[in-house]
């Protein structure tokens, strides 16, 4: 009986907190709370408020405000990582591929790093071209260690930078309307984002 309790209590506390994740470490189990705590989320607050400054793939220095005035689909990842954050881009893909023409030029895709020491401009390309990413539609994101802790603030995202470089990082994919408000997210990976599709079809209809 007690350990069908602990279980239910581990299974209670991914389903509150949502799935970190380490690159290869595809069990994904939560981690101490002591470590890496997770930081409160900013409801109703736009993204594009925040001062900070990014650097694209392409090495032009860029506001976040940038992107007002499309839809966004955006996540959290780091390029080295070798599991979660590839399955990430997937999923995001998998959301592009579902849209209808007519939304070209209204939804971008955005990966902003947290990987501030090693995901510098050429290396975002190279993980764009290993993706197959379309770079018409899509934007990678540098940017230095208060910009990563401050973006992962808003979102409600928590991570911790380890020894060899990697990161431990909670997962979603977000969806930000056109003034940068966080209006939808998807934190389980498992499955294709339909929910998210669905939501992105019908802001744009209402436009």
């Amino acid at each position: 009986m007690r350990k069908k309790r602990a279980l239910v209590a581990a299974l209670l506390s991914v389903s509150l907190f949502g799935t970190p994740a380490r690159a290869g470490d595809m069990t994904m189990s939560m981690p101490s709370m002591k470590t890496m705590p997770t930081p409160a989320p900013m409801p109703g607050m736009s993204i594009y408020n925040l001062s900070s400054q990014w650097t694209t793939q392409d090495g032009a220095a860029t506001a976040l405000a940038s992107l007002r005035g499309n839809l966004v689909v955006a996540a959290m990842v780091y390029t080295h990582c070798k599991d979660v954050c590839p399955l990430t881009t997937e999923r995001m893909q998998q959301i592009e591929r579902a849209l209808p023409k007519s939304s070209e030029g209204r939804v971008r895709f955005v990966l902003f790093s947290m990987d501030w020491m090693r995901d510098l401009p050429d290396r975002l390309r190279v993980f764009a071209a290993e993706h197959h990413i379309d770079r018409q539609h899509w934007t990678l994101f540098h940017g230095d260690e208060a910009a990563v802790r401050e973006l992962a603030a808003a979102f409600g995202i928590s991570f911790q930078r380890e020894s060899n470089g990697d990161f431990q990082h909670s997962i979603a994919i977000f969806l930000l309307d056109r003034d940068g408000v966080v209006v939808a997210e998807e934190p389980d990976l498992s499955k294709p984002p339909q929910a998210l599709t669905a939501k992105i079809r019908r802001l744009l209809g209402k436009r």
